[in-house]
């Protein structure tokens, strides 16, 4: 910083008040311990890091089920952003934080670190935080988490370096003491690239499911999900406008349909769709920032139709068939995961013939469909506690 404006007294004055405004309203998603008499003696923290604070229902479930599956464990978002220049020391946590970390554990914060649930490996935010954490010799540990795919981003993404930023990923992942990754086209990714034999646990959400029993007879309810954060194969627009030709089927064959957001956007997307169908047979599921209300929500569909991948991984866990509308390489990392690769359609390959053709194939195929969501879904739930108990075996 410039000596000149560390040194002018109005400077030093907002550089205080926005401090100490940080220190005591600072947002505490994932800032705080469980209880109030935790903050009094030393607690085994793990440090997150992943895209907390942003009301995304995806990532909220993960790191949910990053604490049901270390209960031993209190979860802190990690703060390795914390610049020691511009900001006082432990400034991305509130008051009550820093005075824990200053004075009941000052030695080391963390017991371990997780790079949790999502696409964060090959994504530049995270590759410097997962850098900090290792070298301030934490035990870092991958679970579950996703590649974002170096071809696809480069072509699509001019933000990143994503052919040459896979590279400097690789030895922070051998540095790991635990890589488990969320399905096999993310570890075929990273064994191009010189990390071989990279275990698959699937998707961490899973574990926040339960599967419902197989529904004697069809209640013709749809959940649709439609949204994104930008990136992906064909045109937002044209996905829109064939879900809306789709709704429209759906209703003449007397369904009810309800859009399900998982994000800010997909409620505005969803609010637009409903608006230009105009059906009392068309709602919005509202209450899409509850996870337990809209698991169970979910669990009344009869078919999913999903674009954000954690609407297809949720309606996975509940054994509720999907369709999935795969607008990134992620999708199909999932889908290969679970074995269901003909249940999806890429964005810019979508036509509402090619969905309806879907649809009528999950009709015929409804309780099979069922029976292997349910084996499936029980499958990784029991992969993802056992590596859970194995990793637990190396935090002191």
């Amino acid at each position: 910083m410039d000596t000149a404006l560390t040194s002018n007294p109005l400077v030093v004055a907002r550089t205080k008040v926005k401090q100490a405004r940080q220190l005591l309203f600072c947002d505490r998603t994932a800032k705080r311990l469980n209880h109030p008499a935790d903050y009094f003696r030393p607690q085994s923290i793990a440090g997150y890091i992943g895209f907390l604070g942003h009301q995304n229902l995806g990532d909220d479930i993960l790191f949910e089920a990053f604490q049901s599956l270390f209960p031993t464990l209190q979860f802190l978002t990690y703060d390795g952003a914390v610049d020691s220049v511009h900001n006082p020391p432990f400034s991305y946590y509130p008051v009550e934080l820093a005075l824990y970390r200053q004075f009941i554990k000052s030695n080391a914060l963390y017991d371990v670190v997780f790079l949790g649930g999502g696409t964060l490996i090959n994504r530049g935010q995270y590759l410097s935080r997962f850098e900090h954490a290792l070298r301030r010799k934490n035990r870092c540990v991958v679970f579950g988490t996703g590649v974002a795919d170096p071809n696809f981003w480069h072509e699509y993404d001019g933000h990143e370096d994503y052919l040459n930023q896979i590279k400097a990923w690789i030895p922070l992942l051998r540095d790991a003491v635990s890589v488990k990754v969320r399905g096999p086209r993310s570890a075929r990714i990273l064994a191009s690239y010189g990390l071989p034999d990279t275990e698959v646990i699937g998707d961490p959400a899973l574990s926040m499911c339960q599967s419902r029993p197989i529904p004697p007879t069809f209640t013709r309810t749809l959940g649709i999900n439609v949204g994104s954060h930008g990136v992906l194969w064909g045109e937002e627009t044209q996905v829109y406008k064939t879900v809306v030709e789709l709704i429209r089927k759906f209703i003449a064959a007397e369904w009810r349909v309800e859009l399900l957001p998982f994000h800010q956007g997909d409620l505005e997307i969803s609010q637009q769709i409903a608006q230009q169908i105009s059906s009392p047979q068309v709602s919005i599921w509202s209450h899409f920032t509850q996870i337990e209300r809209t698991l169970q929500r979910i669990k009344t569909y009869d078919l999913v139709i999903g674009q954000r991948l954690h609407s297809i991984v949720l309606a996975c866990g509940c054994a509720v068939p999907f369709i999935a509308l795969k607008y990134t390489p992620k999708c199909e990392d999932f889908l290969e995961s679970v074995g269901l690769q003909s249940f999806g359609l890429r964005t810019d390959e979508l036509s509402l013939d090619a969905l309806i053709a879907l649809v009528v194939q999950v009709e015929k195929t409804y309780a099979d469909y069922c029976q292997q969501l349910i084996e499936v879904g029980n499958q990784y739930r029991s992969l993802q506690h056992q590596a859970a108990q194995k990793i637990m075996e190396l935090v002191p």
